[in-house]
């Protein structure tokens, strides 16, 4: 089962998959909410297997966060495994 986001839009219009973490692939001023969901971030999130297992508490995102910078520099979350 895929886990939901918590996600965050900004007076930028950026959007984030969680307010903690600042990673953003892309802007609701160049697609709908729709679209900005089905983004390669959101998609590698959600599909790569990040937010998937146990974590020691607080953002996800943040505590695999070479995972997730991996996937903003057009890898997959594999290459920022340790």
């Amino acid at each position: 089962m895929k886990k939901p986001f918590d996600i965050q839009t900004y007076m930028t219009r950026g959007v984030e998959p969680c307010p903690f973490s600042p990673y953003s692939d892309t802007n609701l001023r160049d697609r709908p909410l729709k679209d900005a969901l089905a983004s390669p971030l959101f998609r590698a999130l959600q599909d790569g297997g990040v937010l998937a297992g146990d974590h020691a508490g607080g953002c996800v995102l943040y505590e695999k966060r070479e995972q997730v910078e991996a996937i903003l520099a057009g890898g997959s979350p594999a290459d920022g495994q340790h």
